[in-house]
């Protein structure tokens, strides 16, 4: 039985194997397991398939769930009614059924589902997000375990697989129990929400059958013979590299033009000796400039015989992904160095070597500073003797301690990428990134971008808002903390100086998650509703929404927007599997999803050029991302002649503050409105926007800022 079963309310992968420790117990327990995956792609399909064999072996009943993948020409289709949508599901779930065969563990349990059904034991539903003629997405993510005495347990998570990564990525899931008392409240929503799915009645999403002909092509992988393990629980299959595989040689495709200012740029680094930095405007091309440069390198060190290694570091994975496909362009084939070292350093240490002994003549990888500066790249990196490039995409963050002491002192040819190399309040870390690799060769300002139309032009709106009372109440008490800890005698200076930046990030929190936002939001959106391509930034924290009841402020947001608005909006955060980020991008860019509402993860390097309006609930005063996010705004894109950007803003009220309070606040208001100035004197509209502001900046004395 379940019940018998010493289950936690949680797993996570850096403490628990999620295979040996839940699926399989579970599965050895049930009589039936339902399903509801997300994508229908081999890989996440795929996930659907863990620990089945004790299942199987006792004739258990499998319930699949699981939404097809529409690109944006399926999208087209269905709009345009070109083709019947059971044809174009039809089509999307066959696309996605190739994807991913590149891992035998997507191989082998796809070969468990195929069998299921080959015996009758699987049965699959295809759940689509429907909305007049278009089409959204469902990627939810719900598992339910019973056996036959009735017991159940529910689960939920991140539980989400990519392609490449089946054994290393980092897993959570929330567990339920329908034996516990605590638990019961929580699974018996989980219980009915599958329920509803599985027997089409949730609005706006309607179920299909499952095609015969995808059925079809799924069974073509059932096995001979049905596997006696799990394929987690085999050997990891050896991958290893051989001196015939070809990585690819980099040239510029005859289809991309390299702009003037991009050649120049290429032209300043070679004369400044190989070494430099490119301080050009979020979505100029810094990666496009960045790989015409490291070919023309190439083809200079091959008139000489000498090869070249490439190192690009990125601060985050799905950049990695981005330089991946960028490099692929230019007919290279680039290690992504990420992850499990399981899936990247042997092929790296034989690739290296082969350039080394003159089998190759170029090398091309890509990882994280995570992995960057991990031991195992470094002692790759150290053994390296053909000459170097490095490239640091967003280059501001390779100034911190621990990554500045891993810069490699063999890379002789360097190249630093930056809209803001300086880092914010850390000069030491400036100068040890000018140290390295050189001064700034080449900049393109955002003005400049612009009026040579390398960027959007757009419009800016500050919107105010206003605390509530409870919050300006806490306002005005952070204050005035402050306000007293100013005056304290310099004996107190240092426990001074911590007290006063714990209140100010206290304070700033208060801002960013001020309970008002929402509700201008919506009130802002509301006109905008049928519309497509907005991008909303939230803060990380939590906002009340109910007397006695938060939530963060990402979800609340999605939740409004979706609900109160009906738009088909998603969340975009930290916890979002690369995957899944590349699906809801391609979902976002095709228009069949409306607004992402995300945190941080948006701020660097991520490239969505259809993005028409971008609302910015919470900013940091770092000008470092709201200069990243106004840039990522401004890409081009096809149809885009004009960007928006709205920017919320909270005010007191000046009858609440003393002189003492008026002060420290005119200070503040001074910085933000530094940061208004800035997105409004480039704008189209920037004398309107900057009138909408003249009555706060009159009552504050601040005429002369702007």
């Amino acid at each position: 039985m379940l019940s018998s079963l010493q289950l936690k309310a949680s797993y996570r992968s850096n403490r628990d194997h999620l295979l040996l420790d839940f699926y399989i117990p579970c599965l050895q327990e049930a009589a039936l397991y339902s399903r509801a995956v997300g994508y229908f792609t081999s890989s996440v399909l795929s996930l659907a398939a863990r620990g089945l064999r004790s299942f199987i072996s006792k004739r258990g009943q499998m319930r699949l769930v699981a939404s097809p993948y529409f690109n944006s020409e399926d999208v087209e289709a269905i709009k345009k009614g070109y083709k019947k949508r059971e044809e174009v599901i039809s089509q999307a779930l066959a696309r996605g059924l190739l994807e991913g065969f590149e891992s035998h563990v997507v191989r082998d349990r796809l070969g468990f589902l195929a069998w299921m059904i080959g015996e009758g034991l699987l049965d699959i539903k295809i759940a689509v997000l429907e909305e007049g003629d278009s089409v959204g997405l469902y990627h939810e993510k719900i598992g339910v375990f019973e056996d036959r005495e009735g017991n159940r347990v529910a689960f939920t998570g991140s539980a989400n697989e990519s392609a490449g990564g089946l054994l290393s990525n980092f897993e959570s899931i929330q567990v339920f129990r329908s034996w516990v008392t605590s638990d019961t409240e929580r699974i018996a929503p989980l219980l009915a929400d599958f329920d509803d799915l599985w027997n089409n009645r949730t609005r706006s999403l309607s179920i299909y059958e499952f095609p015969d002909a995808v059925r079809r092509e799924l069974l073509k992988l059932r096995p001979k013979n049905l596997p006696e393990i799990d394929p987690e629980e085999t050997s990891t299959r050896s991958h290893s590299f051989t001196e015939s595989k070809n990585l690819g040689y980099p040239r510029v495709p005859k289809t991309l033009d390299i702009r003037d200012y991009q050649k120049k740029a290429v032209e300043n680094w070679f004369a400044a000796g190989g070494r430099g930095l490119f301080r050009m405007a979020t979505g100029t091309g810094k990666t496009v400039a960045a790989l015409a440069l490291m070919t023309q390198l190439y083809r200079a060190l091959q008139k000489e015989n000498r090869g070249l290694v490439t190192i690009v570091v990125c601060p985050f994975k799905h950049l990695v992904s981005q330089w991946a496909e960028q490099a692929e362009k230019f007919d290279i084939l680039p290690i992504k160095c990420m992850e499990s070292r399981q899936s990247w350093l042997n092929q790296l240490s034989e690739s290296v070597s082969a350039v080394r002994d003159g089998h190759f003549p170029f090398l091309l990888g890509i990882t994280t500073t995570s992995t960057f500066q991990g031991t195992a790249f470094q002692d790759v990196l150290q053994r390296i003797r053909s000459n170097v490039l490095l490239i640091a995409d967003e280059v501001h963050n390779m100034g911190a301690e621990n990554l500045r002491q891993s810069l490699p002192e063999n890379a002789e040819f360097r190249l630093g990428l930056s809209a803001t190399p300086e880092r914010w309040f850390d000069e030491a870390g400036t100068q040890s990134i000018l140290d390295y690799f050189g001064k700034v060769v080449f900049e393109l300002g955002l003005a400049q971008a612009i009026a040579i139309g390398a960027l959007t032009k757009y419009d800016y709106f500050p919107h105010l808002v206003e605390f509530t009372s409870e919050e300006l109440s806490e306002y005005l008490d952070i204050c005035a903390q402050i306000g007293r800890l100013s005056f304290v005698g310099e004996s107190d200076t240092e426990a001074t100086d911590d007290r006063v930046k714990l209140l100010l990030i206290k304070r700033a929190g208060l801002i960013g998650m001020a309970r008002n936002k929402l509700p201008k939001l919506v009130e802002v959106l509301a006109p905008l509703r049928s519309t497509t391509h907005n991008l909303v930034y939230c803060g990380s924290g939590n906002v009340e929404v109910r007397d006695d009841e938060s939530m963060r402020q990402v979800d609340a947001a999605v939740s409004l927007l979706g609900n109160t608005l009906r738009m088909r909006v998603n969340s975009y955060t930290a916890e979002t599997y690369l995957e899944e980020r590349d699906h809801l991008r391609e979902q976002f860019a095709a228009g069949a999803l409306q607004a992402l509402v995300a945190i941080r993860c948006l701020d660097e390097g991520v490239d969505i050029p259809e993005t028409r309006r971008a609302f910015i609930l919470a900013s940091s005063t770092n000008p470092k991302q709201f200069i990243q996010r106004r840039g990522r705004i401004l890409r081009l894109a096809k149809g885009k002649d004009l960007a928006e950007i709205h920017d919320f803003l909270v005010t007191p009220s000046l009858e609440s503050l003393t002189d003492d309070l008026f002060a420290v606040e005119r200070k503040l208001l001074r910085r933000e409105l530094l940061r208004v100035v800035e997105f409004a004197k480039l704008a189209d509209n920037g004398p309107q926007a900057m009138a909408t502001l003249l009555p706060l900046r009159s009552r504050f004395n601040l005429l002369d800022v702007g």
